[in-house]
């Protein structure tokens, strides 16, 4: 089946044709032809089913379409081979290259294209232009690679040194990031052992009341939290979170004094660490200002060597000028010619197996699909477009169950409703109903 599902791709059946017309067509066509005929439709089918006399007389209208795209891709190729021959040469066999005759490239010459053709002539006049002025360039070259050298040590030299700059600051900005970080968190830690040493005091002296309550616990979640995110002051959780009578002004006392010390601790490392930015601050501007300063002795050298560079580019002679035309000119040309040829060997290899194609094509359509053949085909052409046109029709009505149900079409479906439901099939469905288009295809 799958193979008689190419032919149909041809003919544009869309699986129309009933089981009997398939293996008809299967019988008749080899799978060689029917890969010519997909290939044939991948280029022109959108061609044929848009055509209103395809879908009339389908076998004669493709002859037809064929014998007339013919005569226009030989035409095509015709004019293909004229504008060739003046540009370059009509031979889609010639290779088109550039020769070396010595290691400057104005001693190239053009391979391929006949000499009384644009390229040939082109190419004669540029590479006898280089030959005369390859001396006085070389020398006058020289002297520009010599400034040119000083000119890229000087940039090199800058740009490493604004690269270790922009190295600096970036590690400079994550350093100061992290200081605010953990001065904020100095910050808290603080806040939250002045809060807790207030809650002690308050607690100090105070008769014991309902000792015989636990508590197991000063801190709350978040102070907690605040003060396990400085080193320093981490320890005191341990003897906040001790558990203890509920009103001991004993304990609180003791508590008192130890959160005193850890402030104090948290205090001289808050201090610290405010010295450290301050000196990392003060090294890093040292840094910069060495830094800048080589900047600027590179860039005063980029300048003046780029100064001698633009001079000795400048001292060239007139020959020199001119050689940089007759360059971009021969390596435009160049680019142009063999590139244009290797469009035009494309084109024309492509079109002659378009012509092939087609031709091949044909020969199918003249020799196979003929006799019942023929028939089935052409009456399977017109279902697919009947069936088409009441799917559209189907397709703009309203949501309801009945007839449009019963219009939509079941495409590709070669088994299924037999009997009374097969009766029932509207929309031209291949639902395996045996009618016209069987006896057509067994020739019945």
């Amino acid at each position: 089946m799958k193979l008689a599902l190419a032919l149909v791709t041809l003919a544009a059946l869309a699986c129309v044709a009933s089981g009997a017309g398939l293996r008809r067509v299967e019988s008749e066509v080899s799978v060689a032809m029917q890969n010519k005929a997909n290939a044939f439709m991948m280029i022109y089918g959108d061609q044929l089913r848009h055509a209103p006399e395809y879908h009339k007389h389908p076998v004669e209208y493709l002859k037809k379409f064929i014998n007339h795209t013919k005569g226009k891709i030989h035409s095509e190729i015709d004019d293909l081979e004229q504008d060739a021959s003046k540009d370059c040469t009509d031979d889609a066999t010639e290779k088109v290259s550039i020769m070396y005759e010595s290691e400057s490239w104005e001693q190239r010459e053009l391979v391929g294209c006949t000499p009384d053709s644009v390229c040939g002539g082109r190419f004669k006049n540029l590479t006898n232009a280089g030959k005369r002025l390859s001396a006085c360039v070389k020398r006058q070259g020289e002297k520009a690679s010599a400034q040119l050298e000083l000119f890229t040590k000087a940039e090199n030299d800058r740009s490493r040194t604004q690269n270790q700059l922009s190295a600096a600051q970036e590690r400079r900005q994550e350093a100061h990031e992290k200081f605010e970080a953990n001065l904020k968190d100095h910050d808290e830690a603080d806040k939250v052992l002045s809060e807790i040493m207030k809650m002690l005091s308050s607690q100090k002296g105070e008769e014991e009341e309902n000792s015989a309550e636990p508590e197991t616990s000063f801190l709350e979640k978040s102070q907690k939290a605040a003060l396990l995110r400085v080193s320093e002051v981490a320890p005191i959780v341990a003897f906040l979170e001790a558990p203890g009578n509920k009103g001991s002004s004993d304990r609180a006392s003791k508590l008192l004094e130890i959160c005193r010390k850890f402030q104090r601790i948290l205090m001289d490392s808050t201090e610290a660490l405010k010295e450290a930015e301050k000196l990392a601050v003060k090294e890093f501007n040292d840094l910069v200002g060495e830094l800048e300063e080589q900047i600027n002795d590179a860039t005063r050298a980029v300048e003046k060597s780029g100064e001698a560079l633009q001079k000795a580019k400048y001292s060239k002679s007139t020959c020199a000028n001119e050689y940089v035309n007759k360059t971009h000119s021969f390596k435009t040309t160049a680019h142009f010619c063999v590139e244009s040829h290797k469009l035009f060997m494309r084109q024309h290899r492509d079109h002659n197996h378009l012509v092939k194609l087609m031709h091949e094509v044909h020969q199918i359509v003249e020799t196979k699909l003929t006799g019942a053949l023929r028939t089935t085909l052409t009456d399977a052409v017109r279902k697919a477009h009947a069936e088409a046109a009441n799917a559209a029709t189907a397709g703009g009505a309203t949501g309801a169950t009945g007839v449009a149900a019963q219009s939509k079409p079941t495409v590709g479906k070669s088994t299924g409703a037999t009997g009374a439901n097969a009766h029932s099939a509207t929309g031209g469905k291949a639902t395996g109903a045996t009618g016209v288009a069987a006896h057509g295809a067994t020739g019945h």
